[in-house]
């Protein structure tokens, strides 16, 4: 059993990185923080989108009797 990782786990990393980037400069976090609360969220509703979309497509091929 493996793991996946999908482009909002990159994201996620990219954006903690970017945080400890900026408090180690000493700068203010809030807009990086907003802006990865975003792309994180839109990323996560695209992906939540494909996946049930490719659910709903299995089970309807199930359904039908498709294998």
């Amino acid at each position: 059993m493996g793991v996946t990782l999908i482009s909002l786990h990159y994201a996620y990393l990219l954006f903690i990185l970017l945080i400890i980037g900026f408090m180690v400069m000493r700068r203010d976090t809030t807009i990086v923080c907003i802006t990865g609360i975003v792309l994180i969220g839109l990323l996560s509703t695209a992906y939540r989108k494909d996946a049930d979309h490719g659910e709903a497509e299995q089970l309807g091929l199930q359904a039908a009797g498709v294998r």
